[in-house]
């Protein structure tokens, strides 16, 4: 039998809190509100919602103190799922504009349709049958694309403005610059990937924690 996994999610509006809610409920999955850096640093799965602007998402992480803790939760690997325009928050930045990102990974970004608030659908490509993201149609909110993954990290890839990338995925980490929660089928179908993915990494961390000196405090 599958374990539920518990899921905390990342401070954002309510709209975006309670569609992700909803959405993962569909799934099987238990989810709350992040309680500050140490849930964010090691509860069983993270997701970082959408956020209308990017920057003040990562100002806002800074903030509460969970930007420090969500860079080091990636970079672990530990189950994280990562949704639209956040994954310009945990990158490098868009030069165009000036920002910075978290810098959790190699990532650049750039402006993309000006109208952040228009939900675009797009066809996404996959290479692999084994990717969390399938072939198909999913929601896009256009402000931002990064066309280049980083070193390491698998991809899926989206056509409107030329090519983009869609995902971002490297074991139980996931970045979609499209939105799961408000793609439907298909979307629910990537919730769903993403948990029974992150379910075996879980296990094998829990079993490993003792024995790690990062965990003997």
């Amino acid at each position: 039998m599958n374990q539920t996994l518990d899921v905390v999610i990342g401070p954002c509006s309510m709209v975006e809190t309670d569609a992700m809610q909803h959405a993962l409920a569909k799934v099987g999955a238990r989810t709350r509100s992040c309680a500050g850096p140490q849930d964010m640093r090691h509860a069983q799965a993270v997701v970082v919602p959408w956020s209308a602007c990017s920057w003040r998402g990562a100002q806002r992480y800074a903030e509460l103190g969970l930007a420090e803790a969500l860079v080091e939760r990636i970079k672990a690997g530990r189950p994280t799922l990562v949704v639209g325009t956040a994954m310009q928050m945990i990158g490098l930045g868009c030069a165009e504009e000036g920002r910075r990102g978290l810098a959790a990974l190699d990532l650049h970004s750039e402006l993309g349709d000006r109208a952040p608030e228009a939900c675009a659908w797009q066809q996404v490509w996959s290479a692999t049958e084994s990717s969390p993201v399938p072939n198909g149609r999913y929601a896009f909110q256009r402000r931002y694309r990064a066309t280049r993954p980083p070193p390491g990290w698998a991809c899926t890839i989206s056509d409107a403005e030329g090519l983009q990338l869609a995902s971002l995925e490297r074991g139980a980490v996931l970045i979609t610059q499209f939105r799961p929660e408000l793609s439907g089928a298909a979307g629910l179908e990537v919730l769903l990937r993403w948990c029974n993915r992150s379910r075996p990494v879980l296990r094998l961390q829990e079993e490993l924690a003792p024995a790690s000196p990062l965990n003997a405090a």
